[in-house]
């Protein structure tokens, strides 16, 4: 066999080496719906216990994975993995602020676009910033997917903040239709009544006031 040959053997195995290499690289990083889960609920593990830093970085590792594969798993994952980055976020949100949640919700809304809860807690962080703009569209997005008396509520305070007092008192009136919890009703009964106020309507402000406070004494 001359040297050229030997050479171009070697090139060969060496190609053929590589390519079983990365095929094996590949598959160990593939994520399963059983992988997925399990990685989920260590996440959970470490949240209980208030340790955000591993269970941050168990959770991009899962994250990572999937957003590759998101195609081959089940939409049960997806959620259940969206809801643990909501988690993420909520608890980033407390501790660290509005700016270093929002990577963590985002990430949340990606995996599972109907997770209404992680689009409004991404709007409240636009809200805190006084991003009213930005907030609403989260909120509205939120509203889409799930018409809940919190989604309206939220809604409500951002159209306030923006002096939209007609749409706020709108966003008030179909909140309070949604069977709100008393803590809620209050608090909308009082947006409610602000915006009147705003709105010249005083009579309509008074009655909103005195049954936010029939509702919720201690709101």
């Amino acid at each position: 066999m001359t040297a050229a040959s030997k050479e171009k053997m070697i090139g060969v195995i060496v190609c053929v080496l590589l390519f079983c290499f990365v095929s094996i690289a590949n598959a160990q990083e593939k994520i399963t719906d059983k992988t997925l889960m399990s990685l989920d609920s260590e996440v959970k593990g470490y949240l209980d216990k208030g340790d955000i830093n591993n269970a941050g970085t168990k959770i991009l590792d899962a994250y990572e994975k999937a957003a590759k594969d998101k195609g081959s798993l089940s939409p049960a994952a997806t959620k259940n993995l969206s809801d643990t980055l909501l988690k993420m976020g909520e608890a980033v949100h407390k501790r660290d602020g509005a700016d270093k949640a929002k990577a963590w919700l985002e990430k949340a809304i990606e995996m599972d676009n109907k997770n209404d809860e992680a689009h409004m807690l991404l709007g409240w962080t636009y809200f805190e910033k006084k991003d009213f703009d930005k907030s609403l569209s989260f909120f509205k997005a939120a509203n889409a997917v799930n018409p809940s008396a919190k989604s309206y509520q939220l809604m409500a305070v951002t159209y306030f903040q923006s002096k939209a007092y007609q749409k706020a008192l709108e966003a008030c009136d179909a909140g309070i239709k949604r069977h709100p919890t008393a803590e809620v009703a209050s608090a909308m009964l009082n947006i409610r009544a602000m915006s009147n106020l705003m709105l010249g309507n005083q009579d309509k402000a008074k009655n909103d006031y005195l049954t936010a406070i029939n509702k919720d004494p201690d709101n």
